[in-house]
């Protein structure tokens, strides 16, 4: 069976108005903040970490 040109359009149009309708922009938004979000909540682990063994060395240290 030969397609038209008139049957592409009627394919591809559905995926083209979810695509920017549905907020391509917003999707990238979502991700870099997802992005941000755990890295922060790394450093903020990292930075408990520091703080705990600093706590427990001048516990040691009798500061």
């Amino acid at each position: 069976r030969n397609y038209s040109l008139f049957d592409a359009v009627l394919t591809v149009f559905p995926w083209f108005i979810r695509y920017y309708q549905g907020g391509y922009q917003d999707a990238k938004k979502i991700a870099q903040n997802k992005r941000s979000n755990r890295r922060n909540e790394t450093y903020q682990k990292i930075l408990k970490v520091i703080q705990e063994n600093k706590e427990k060395a001048e516990a040691k240290e009798g500061y």
